[in-house]
């Protein structure tokens, strides 16, 4: 048999490593980032890991309206209602007593990219720019659904905005999610959901998965891939019931991540293989 070029053989090696990464994803993980959630019902901001809530503290500046949430490095919320007051917390939840006032915008959600704060208008579905305390509102695109939309996320890995409506509408029972880049171009979209009620959409930059809250039936998280497909639910006890708001921290998580086992072992499966193919060619020649 004619050996086969070492260009052709060093591909197929590499890509039967990456071959296994892919058949590794789309699994549901373990939930082991901290989701920061707003809820409510019970004026309380929640920390939930591991399917269990691991702290959660009373709205420290509005009680029940402290819904907006932007989490980088630690927690900012604002109010829901014009000229209603959030503020600050480390990421344990302890207030700074530095207080940041809504603009004027009938906000539910919120979410950072360590630059800018952003949130979409219930009302009209106008997506907003703000700086970092909530201040100065900028329009950066309408995504529509006017009356329909609370959920908002920003996904790091490839700069965009996700939105979420807030239940089906017309003949569609279930929630949409939308990918839009910042000029308000949308990217994908996908149905999801088991109930009809959602909140607190959040994307988690340590795997790149979507999890959001089924609001009103039961204390109820979800988790999906970007693609649209439904990993899993998890049932939280204690969690409330009203959540709106809802992160992760971006800038703890997207310096410290670190590749889920079976990315390093699919990458180390391609490794051996190149470098067995060598030591082989070595000899031969």
């Amino acid at each position: 048999m004619r050996p086969m070029p070492t260009l052709q053989a060093l591909l197929l090696a590499v890509l039967a490593g990456i071959g296994v990464f892919v058949l590794g994803e789309g699994r549901a993980s373990a939930q082991t980032s901290t989701y920061y959630i707003t809820d409510y019902n019970s004026g309380r901001i929640e920390a939930v890991r591991g399917g269990a809530v691991v702290n959660s503290v009373p709205s420290a500046y509005s009680a029940n309206s402290e819904l907006p949430i932007a989490v980088y490095g630690d927690v900012r919320t604002t109010s829901y209602l014009a000229g209603g007051n959030g503020g600050q917390y480390s990421l344990g939840l302890v207030s700074t007593g530095t207080s940041y006032t809504n603009a004027g915008q009938d906000i539910f959600d919120g979410t950072t990219n360590g630059t800018s704060n952003f949130s979409v208008d219930y009302a009209t579905g106008n997506v907003f720019a703000y700086a970092r305390d909530w201040s100065n509102p900028s329009l950066l695109f309408n995504a529509g659904f006017a009356g329909n939309i609370v959920g908002i996320t920003y996904d790091n890995a490839n700069n965009s905005l996700w939105l979420q409506t807030y239940q089906g509408a017309g003949a569609n029972t279930t929630s949409t999610i939308l990918d839009y880049s910042l000029n308000g171009t949308l990217l994908s979209s996908f149905d999801a959901g088991h109930g009809s009620y959602y909140g607190a959409l959040a994307y988690d930059p340590a795997d790149g998965t979507l999890w959001f809250a089924d609001m009103y039936f039961s204390a109820t998280i979800e988790q999906y891939t970007t693609a649209g497909t439904y990993l899993q639910s998890v049932n939280v006890a204690g969690l409330g019931i009203v959540s709106y708001g809802g992160e992760f921290d971006l800038q703890t998580l997207r310096t410290t991540s670190t590749p889920e086992p079976a990315t390093l072992i699919s990458l180390g499966v391609g490794v051996i293989a190149a470098a067995g193919f060598l030591r082989f060619r070595g000899r031969k020649s």
